[in-house]
């Protein structure tokens, strides 16, 4: 099955199977479970569950709250009124300013309110209400959400007030999402610190704990599993210990060396994705902070492992 797969596929249809594919492990599963609860358990005689998610950048934030999305899509239901389009989960970036009139705007942009960049803050709200109720949502996922500035405590410019104000109207749901600098965001403001119940920490692949080791080893198995090649073995020790350095635990960074590193051997027509791939790839599309670093799969085993990325990692304090 798989070979049929993969020769009905581009090289670029590589990269996007490996890219854009959802990997639902440990970590991802945990906040996608608190995220359907929070919708699952709405109740407007209740107050909403209210979520923080964070972590540090290319961890798969952002990736998990889309697939949140996904899975609770806008639909029609009937009513005495006619149909009505229920969109149970918004989705909203915030600016890099974070300032209350364009935090406002991206809300009301996403429940399609016409004029929401003539409308004043004031006459916002209860327009942003109003689609609330009419389009039932439950939960507003808002990704960025480190953006919310801290230089602005305790003054009308304050950005939290919004989620304050509309939840004391109505009872929806808040998910904020960002770096770890989303936590102040919270914890500084005790009405709204009181509000959430939920904090749930992505982190990256440090290969430290036992859990972290055992999550990028799934990770590995999912990925080769789910591509359309051969199984190559990238949870064995040699890929295994290659594709940690050359992606640093960074998620992003490892989908993008697969995905182009099938795109290459693709294009060899080869059924595996050979380690000749992965130094291409790397060589191409590991990043600027890669520009100094030798190339991890043109190196041996042995200088690898004995490297000061390696010797870091649980795996090699443990003698494993």
């Amino acid at each position: 099955m798989k070979m049929q797969e993969l020769n009905s596929m581009t090289p670029l249809d590589v990269v996007k199977s490996i890219e854009n594919r959802f990997y639902n492990l440990s970590y991802s599963e945990k906040a996608l479970t608190a995220l359907q609860e929070a919708v699952d358990d709405y109740d407007e005689s209740i107050a909403a569950i209210n979520i923080l998610l964070t972590g540090d950048t290319g961890v798969g934030k952002t990736t998990i709250v889309k697939e949140f999305v996904r899975r609770n899509p806008p639909h029609w239901e009937k009513s005495d009124l006619g149909d009505i389009k229920i969109s149970p989960v918004k989705f909203v970036t915030l600016g890099r300013n974070a300032a209350p009139r364009d935090t406002l705007a991206r809300i009301a942009k996403s429940l399609g309110i016409a004029q929401y960049n003539t409308l004043s803050e004031k006459k916002l709200i209860p327009e942003i209400i109003d689609k609330i109720i009419s389009h039932k949502v439950r939960n507003f996922v808002v990704d960025e959400s480190h953006h919310l500035n801290q230089n602005r405590l305790d003054t009308k410019d304050d950005s939290r007030h919004i989620f304050k104000d509309i939840s004391n109207h109505h009872p929806v749901g808040w998910t904020l999402v960002g770096m770890p600098g989303a936590e102040d965001a919270v914890k500084d403001e005790l009405q709204l610190d009181s509000r959430f119940s939920n904090h749930i920490h992505i982190p990256h692949y440090d290969l430290v704990s036992k859990d972290n080791i055992q999550e990028f080893k799934r990770l590995l198995n999912s990925i080769d599993e789910n591509s359309p090649f051969r199984n190559s073995g990238f949870s064995n020790p040699d890929y295994f210990v290659r594709l940690f350095i050359a992606s640093r635990g960074i998620l992003r960074t490892l989908l993008r060396i697969i995905a182009y590193a099938g795109k290459y051997a693709r294009m060899r027509n080869s059924p595996t994705i050979e380690i000749q791939d992965f130094a291409l790839s790397f060589n191409c599309h590991a990043g600027p902070s890669t520009k100094n670093m030798k190339n991890p799969f043109e190196q041996s085993f042995n200088t690898l492992v004995n490297s000061t990325v390696w010797q870091n990692t649980g795996l090699a304090k443990n003698g494993t």
